[in-house]
């Protein structure tokens, strides 16, 4: 914990982090870094940020009914067999 309390600025932030080389300070403040950092104290305070048990949606229905299936905008079924496939690279 000491190590990163150097690595802040009260005015500006949280610096970009360190050189492997010599171990010195990178002191850029980006503002990649500080999202970063603020939203890991969020998630240690407020644990998971994402809900990923979202309720059955539009796509969920289409797709769980095999006679009214979409025919376009979706990728194609997967290939079972490669017979008849050539290489033409």
């Amino acid at each position: 914990m000491q190590l990163t309390q150097m690595q802040y600025d009260e005015q500006r932030g949280w610096y970009e982090g360190r050189y492997e080389s010599n171990g010195a300070y990178n002191k850029t403040i980006s503002l990649t870094t500080n999202a970063i950092v603020l939203e890991s104290l969020l998630y240690k305070t407020s644990g998971r940020l994402i809900n990923t048990e979202s309720a059955v949606g539009y796509l969920d229905v289409r797709m769980n009914d095999v006679f009214s299936r979409p025919q376009s905008c979706l990728p194609q079924e997967r290939m079972t067999s490669m017979v008849g496939y050539r290489n033409e690279y």
